[in-house]
């Protein structure tokens, strides 16, 4: 696991580090407010994954790695087809209904069509190099390529709107989806389009708990904007996402050790080898407190520094909107891959009630603070959720399974 985790870990920090790069690029080419419309609609795209994938990429995860891969076929095509959906849904939303329908143009919503398609099937092919344990590749492959060309098109084409922010992000991502088939194909892993014998009830009742739970996950990064969005400006939108990718500093070692774990989990609950998970929670526990807890403590230090690299704007109203963040990642790395644990071990019913109370109650937090505060409001939202449901989870991993999450030694 520590191997594999190593690997994950340097390709998260070279991701992390350009995801920074692509963001204060952004903010230092265009005006804040656009900047701010920008994050705003891609913020909308991540809240629409989870609609578009259905729950069958945390499904993918045990059957992939059981090498059934007509199976994780059909679960492809079905998402293939629901991201079509969702994306058309999403651009009739935009043009019609929202409050960016003075901003964006035709164009600009076919880009975004392509986005949402295409960043559903890139997470779901992040699933399944995680599920064949190969969980850096997938990052490499497919989130490592699409920044780089990205970036590089940023770079090369001076881009200062949104229409050509949005062109280069819809290339990058059918970029990124393509080396991914290419990969997983070395892999002799053929994932193919499947139109018989394609139950989709059948299968949707296995994965709607997976769902749900992934709709609340990301709820908690990707609604906050949404809210600033309707209930305050563009600005604190802007603001917001600011602080949130310079606390992704953190996921260096988060995201990894989750990726690798998840499958263990699993297959340490499916051979009732139980005594195994109490081992792999406290290493997990161990490495990511060794690890980011440092990190957190510098991006305290100097966060004023940090936020300047953003602009002025940023770094004169956000140094305490980051510092709430940060102790939500706090609360992330004390309680390690709790979520996953439970989703892994037949507990994703409880997993999804215990997010579902979290979302609830963050919700109410944002709808008062987010008009009094703006993007201090959304980090308090953001935060007590990460603190409800990870705490709650704690609770219930030692009462279902008898493992203790917050032993370190």
């Amino acid at each position: 696991m520590l191997t594999e985790s190593f690997y994950l870990f340097l390709v998260r920090i070279f991701s992390a580090v350009i995801g920074i790069v692509v963001v204060s690029f952004i903010t230092n080419n265009l005006a804040v407010e656009s900047s701010g419309d920008y994050f705003l609609i891609l913020s909308m795209v991540t809240f629409i994954i989870p609609f578009s994938l259905l729950g069958f990429g945390h499904l993918s995860l045990k059957d992939i790695s059981k090498e059934e891969v007509g199976t994780v076929s059909k679960y492809f095509t079905i998402v293939v087809l629901m991201s079509i959906l969702c994306g058309f849904l999403y651009v009739i939303y935009l043009f019609y209904f929202s409050n960016l329908a003075n901003v964006v143009t035709f164009f600009e919503l076919f880009f975004l069509f392509f986005i949402v398609v295409f960043s559903t099937i890139s997470e779901l092919y992040l699933f399944f190099f995680q599920g064949l344990k190969k969980a850096w590749h997938g990052t490499l492959y497919n989130v490592i390529v699409r920044q780089v060309l990205l970036l590089t098109l940023l770079w090369f084409f001076e881009v200062d709107s949104l229409f050509s922010l949005l062109a280069i992000y819809s290339f990058s991502s059918v970029w990124g989806v393509f080396i991914s088939v290419i990969m997983l194909n070395k892999y002799n892993v053929k994932i193919r389009f499947v139109f018989q014998q394609v139950n989709i009830p059948s299968l949707y009742r296995k994965s709607r708990n997976f769902q749900i739970t992934h709709i609340l996950g990301t709820f908690n990064g990707s609604v906050a904007p949404i809210l600033l969005g309707a209930l305050a400006d563009s600005k604190e939108v802007a603001l917001f996402i600011v602080c949130m990718k310079i606390s992704t500093i953190s996921s260096f070692v988060m995201v990894p050790i989750n990726r690798v774990v998840a499958p263990r989990y699993s297959h340490a609950f499916a051979n009732d080898k139980l005594s195994e998970l109490q081992s792999i929670a406290t290493l997990a526990c161990r490495v990511s407190l060794f690890f980011v807890l440092p990190l957190l403590i510098l991006i305290f230090f100097l966060k004023s520094e940090l936020l300047g690299y953003f602009g002025g704007y940023f770094r004169d109203n956000g140094e305490f909107v980051l510092v709430v963040i940060l102790l939500a990642q706090l609360v992330n790395i004390i309680t390690g891959s709790v979520g996953w644990l439970l989703q892994m071990c037949s507990q994703e019913k409880l997993f999804r009630d215990i997010s579902i109370f979290s979302v609830f109650v963050s919700t109410l937090l944002g709808f008062y603070f987010i008009p009094i505060y703006g993007a201090l409001g959304a980090a308090i939202m953001y935060s007590c959720s990460v603190f409800f449901t990870n705490i709650l989870a704690c609770y219930f991993v030692f009462k279902k399974l008898d493992v203790l999450i917050f032993k370190f030694w």
